[in-house]
């Protein structure tokens, strides 16, 4: 009964936010492409881990003070490698998908490929905690999960601007979509990594900016998905301009 409320404490914020996703799409995927892309998402975790491996391996992430090795732990062992993952599952997605036909696609299934990788890392994190499940999944749901979210709609935005583009720009929306989510990633994990600094002030005062931050980072993301909906209407029209 308890492992059931793990999976499904897992899976709650997971659900919602793919749901929301879907719930915007102009011309739907169908459900069976997005649990594809869903579990296929599960296969970032194991890329992130032997990423993360051999980065630790080639650089010394835990010497230093705390605050530097709070840095290195979050971009080095954390934004860097899981990013990486998710953006190569998501090129491995979308590289001949012929349902990827409009600019919003590129946020619907970077979302799902991110809720894949949050979903097997909430389940870990809980079991791994599990004592304090209950406080451990309250937190995910309401910090981790909705900032996964946030990286995988802004590598989505930036993935279909590069997929679409024929121009010069091109080559700066292949830099976006990983640079983007990888500093944001880093940016998220550092100031949280920084709270449990012994230093009850600094915790606080990095509390306060966490949340800005977090406030920032929805509000900097949410008009990107309004941004590629636009584009794909102002498409249709121009095709219906010539039917």
């Amino acid at each position: 009964m308890e492992i059931a409320l793990l999976i499904g404490l897992a899976a709650l914020p997971v659900g919602v936010l793919c749901w929301y996703v879907y719930h915007h799409d102009q011309k739907a995927e169908s459900v069976g492409q997005l649990l594809k892309s869903f579990f296929i998402g599960w296969l970032t975790v194991p890329i992130a881990i032997i990423l993360a491996l051999l980065i630790e391996h080639l650089v010394d992430i835990y010497s230093g003070d705390g605050l530097i090795v709070s840095l290195k732990i979050a971009f080095l062992s954390a934004a860097v490698p899981e990013e990486i993952a998710k953006l190569f599952i998501l090129w491995l997605l979308l590289r001949k998908n012929k349902h990827f036909d409009e600019y919003y696609d590129g946020i619907v299934y970077a979302v799902m490929v991110g809720m894949g990788f949050a979903f097997v890392e909430n389940v870990m994190y809980l079991f791994e905690n599990y004592d304090t499940w209950v406080s451990v999944g309250l937190l995910r749901a309401l910090l981790s999960v909705p900032g996964h979210y946030a990286f995988a709609v802004l590598m989505g935005f930036y993935y279909s601007l590069w997929h679409f583009c024929k121009g010069k720009q091109r080559r700066r929306y292949a830099v976006m979509m990983l640079l983007i989510p990888v500093l944001l990633h880093g940016t998220f994990d550092a100031i949280l990594f920084g709270i449990n600094l012994d230093d009850s002030g600094v915790g606080v005062l990095l509390g306060i900016v966490f949340f800005v931050f977090c406030y920032k980072m929805h509000k900097f993301a949410k008009p990107k998905i309004e941004n590629l909906k636009l584009r794909d209407q102002s498409r249709k029209e121009d095709w219906n301009m010539f039917e």
